[in-house]
């Protein structure tokens, strides 16, 4: 039964995965999960648009928040008084997998590497809304300076849920994984990825120890 359910859902452990870490945080109020279902293109625009609704905005224009919905795994919005994430599981997963399977992130139980990055993801999504006051959220385009922001602040929250363990250090794999993914090319690449590293050691304290 479980077996038949995966395979007509492929996307069912992760959606259940991130549901529930969005839950535990009590983040529901501002993460909503945005899952396009094969079939066909009328019910994927009805869908985009149903969740469009969620954040009234008459700033926001149906066909460019579309776009981003359809092609990016966070798209945040703000409905005037408040941001609101909503992530595309299909492209969630996309992104998980090019990270989980390198071999910096790599666990041999998938079901840890998964719960480690929906954290990690979702983490990063509620930085990135504390931050939105403060810097441009459009999470396509953010600055190298911008970036380290978001990760900074992502090692506070994560320090914040589950302390100074092994968690932390994901913080580290996961945004040094993820700034070479998104800057790679920038001749500058490592002095920006060296500045994330440091600046993250910064905020858990005796980074040399990380680096030895």
């Amino acid at each position: 039964m479980n077996s038949t359910r995966k395979n007509n859902d492929p996307y069912l452990d992760d959606l259940e995965l991130v549901n529930h870490f969005i839950k535990q945080q009590k983040w529901d109020n501002q993460m909503v999960i945005f899952y396009p279902k094969e079939q066909g293109s009328k019910y994927l625009v009805e869908d985009i648009r149903k969740l469009v609704s969620l954040v009234q905005d008459s700033h926001i224009e149906l066909l460019p928040a579309a776009f981003q919905l359809t092609s990016n795994p966070r798209v945040v919005l703000n409905n005037g008084s408040s941001h609101f994430v909503l992530i595309n599981i299909r492209t969630y997963t996309e992104i998980k997998k090019r990270i989980t399977e390198c071999n910096f992130f790599y666990s041999e139980n998938k079901h840890d590497a998964d719960y480690r990055f929906a954290s990690l993801f979702l983490m990063e999504s509620r930085a990135i809304l504390d931050l939105a006051h403060e810097i441009e959220v459009d999470t396509r385009n953010l600055s190298p300076q911008d970036f380290i922001k978001v990760a900074e602040r992502t090692m506070k929250i994560c320090l914040d849920i589950f302390g100074k363990e092994i968690q932390a250090n994901n913080v580290f794999e996961y945004f040094f994984l993820t700034c070479s993914e998104r800057y790679f090319a920038l001749p500058e690449l490592s002095f920006i990825r060296r500045k994330l590293m440091l600046r993250l050691g910064s905020i858990i304290g005796g980074h040399g120890d990380y680096y030895s």
